[in-house]
């Protein structure tokens, strides 16, 4: 899974999100003065205190290391073993640690996006062969299977192309689609994690069909996910995924799908991603 912060223009992606070019002035004569100085101060200071200066590189490097193994680790068992299909062409253009609810009116480059920004990718950008979103933070509530007692769980909510994107088939029924995602309130479904369906239902096939209620949605489970699959987003497990149309029945109250254009703040809470086409890098 490739992290792309700043999408080319030329890809048709946001162009606006991309940093101008950088000018220099006269000004910074002064300032790189200053800066030579200084380093040539810090480097009579290193050789000053050898004994001192060893200890901080060392346990500069050893910090450095550490980060890397770890970072090599994770990439390498997560990022890259993905159980999606080819996920050496998955794109993600927003910031995988980036996660929750950001209401303004930021510009430039930012790690997530909005509900319509992704419509404007999806409708309009012919990079990708598929593309998806997904809430940046998952929701941890109460949830009812059947009108039972409330438990806790985390759903996330997720673009109806998403499973499709990913290249992700249900091992028990199936996964929503883009074509039952589009508008609000029209698939009430749900799709449960492998985890989910092990613990709390012990397997049982006879879980399609069943009610999950979320707020003030009344979800059909329609698919049980193949095992170890986790989403796109490395140290989450959500229990269910919920087609992003659903977003105002599952958080009454909020409507994070419709800006409203009167104003100049932005919901912007959502990761995009999409998949390259064969011969597309």
């Amino acid at each position: 899974l490739v992290h792309r912060s700043s999408p080319r223009a030329a890809d048709g992606i946001l162009p606006r999100f991309v940093f101008p070019p950088r000018t220099y002035s006269k000004e910074m004569g002064p300032v790189l003065a200053t800066l030579l100085a200084d380093t040539r101060h810090a480097a009579r200071n290193l050789t000053r205190h050898r004994a001192v200066s060893l200890v901080a590189i060392a346990s500069l490097a050893l910090g450095i290391g550490a980060n890397t193994a770890i970072f090599s680790l994770i990439n390498a068992l997560l990022l890259r073993n993905l159980p999606v299909k080819e996920p050496g062409r998955l794109v993600l253009l927003s910031d995988p640690a980036a996660a929750g609810v950001g209401i303004g009116s930021m510009t430039g480059v930012r790690p997530l996006f909005t509900y319509a920004e992704f419509e404007h990718l999806r409708d309009g950008a012919q990079v990708f062969s598929g593309l998806f979103a997904s809430a940046s933070e998952p929701r941890r509530g109460a949830a009812s299977v059947d009108g039972g007692a409330p438990e806790e769980i985390v759903t996330r909510l997720v673009s109806g192309g998403y499973f499709e994107t990913l290249g992700v088939n249900a091992l028990v029924g199936r996964t929503f689609t883009a074509a039952e995602d589009t508008a609000p309130g029209a698939d009430p479904y749900a799709v449960l994690s492998y985890d989910f369906w092990r613990n709390r239902f012990h397997r049982d096939p006879g879980v399609l069909g069943r009610s999950l209620a979320l707020g003030n949605a009344r979800l059909t489970i329609i698919g049980v996910l193949p095992p170890g699959f986790f989403g796109e987003t490395v140290g989450e497990a959500p229990a269910a995924y919920v087609p992003m149309m659903m977003e105002p029945l599952v958080k009454p109250g909020r409507d994070w799908l419709h800006d409203d254009l009167s104003r100049v703040e932005r919901v912007i809470w959502l990761h995009i991603g999409g998949r390259l086409p064969p011969g597309i890098t």
